[in-house]
């Protein structure tokens, strides 16, 4: 851990752990809700990928390395691209990514977590932990399929990080999602289907079609997900549907970035899952807003916040 590393502190908030996918359209409206935690007086800590060590330390966060294939540099994954996945379609590029980015690194993914967990414990072992993941890094899962924080699996991918740990108390994980959320909903097919809304009910069976189609299609993304889990220390199987919500059912709560008006309506959306409004701005910025943009920042209402219910329509004068 960088900045701030073996500092014991007399404000005894827990402690908030974020952890990202490491790709910059991620991390940057992660880092934005980090450094306006940071801003208020919360300790905060990332765990993020050293190609942007800089940036997360500059939002006050301390910040703590991905390990080995966790750690992804997003401009080298693409520039390395080969002829051939450059040739896919945009759905099959999504589906590789989804392996490698998602589901390949989640055992180091895992050991990074665990490894920041010992160092939070081992400098402040007094405090207690709240982990804010954004939703679509995949390696706090095992915790959910039974994996022990304090026992390594056995195998050589976890020889960097010793077995047992001593790691702090964990009061609660939230999911932060910032994109369009990856949950099943019976008033939608799968993401990335190109079809127009359709909420009705012939469109509820034409999109449980297509969710029964999407099952099939991954049952292949089923079994790698299952078996990078397992190489984590899960226990439990996974045997649900990929892209349905596994990565953010699993938390506490969903905290949504966004309006109400972003999204389809659904009337199905989990209890669990709040609209929270737009990301924070920059901490601080040189750039001129136009005449015309709000001289505060956009955020949902309190009647408006509940998911699928849009804002009353302005009326003209």
């Amino acid at each position: 851990m960088q900045s701030g590393a073996g500092r014991e502190s007399s404000d005894q908030r827990p402690l908030l752990l974020f952890l990202c996918h490491p790709l910059t359209g991620h991390l940057t409206p992660t880092l934005r809700v980090a450094a306006a935690l940071h801003a208020r007086g919360w300790p905060v800590s990332f765990l993020g990928p050293t190609a942007h060590r800089d940036r997360i330390l500059a939002s006050g966060a301390a910040f703590f390395p991905l390990l080995a294939s966790a750690d992804i540099d997003d401009l080298a994954y693409y520039a390395a691209s080969t002829r051939e996945y450059r040739s896919l379609s945009w759905s099959e590029r999504a589906l590789v990514d989804v392996e490698r980015q998602w589901y390949a690194p989640i055992p180091d993914q895992w050991s990074s977590l665990r490894a920041a967990l010992s160092r939070l414990h081992r400098d402040d072992p007094a405090r207690d932990v709240i982990v804010v993941c954004e939703a679509i890094f995949h390696g706090i899962l095992p915790l959910f399929f039974g994996a022990d924080l304090a026992q390594s699996p056995s195998g050589p991918d976890e020889a960097a990080v010793p077995s047992p740990l001593a790691v702090p108390r964990i009061l609660g994980t939230l999911c932060l999602s910032v994109t369009v959320p990856l949950i099943r909903s019976a008033d939608l097919p799968p993401f990335g289907f190109a079809l127009p809304y359709d909420a009705s009910p012939e469109g509820r069976a034409r999109n449980a079609a297509c969710w029964a189609a999407w099952a099939a299609h991954t049952t292949r993304l089923q079994g790698l997900l299952d078996e990078a889990l397992r190489k984590a220390g899960a226990t439990k199987p996974f045997d649900g549907v990929v892209l349905s919500g596994e990565n953010y059912l699993a938390h506490a709560r969903i905290l949504q970035l966004g309006v109400p008006g972003f999204f389809y309506p659904r009337t199905d959306w989990p209890d669990k899952l709040q609209i929270v409004g737009l990301s924070p701005p920059p901490p601080t910025t040189s750039a001129s807003l136009p005449s015309w943009a709000p001289s505060k920042p956009i955020r949902a209402t309190s009647s408006s916040r509940r998911c699928g219910v849009s804002p009353a329509a302005p009326t003209s004068s």
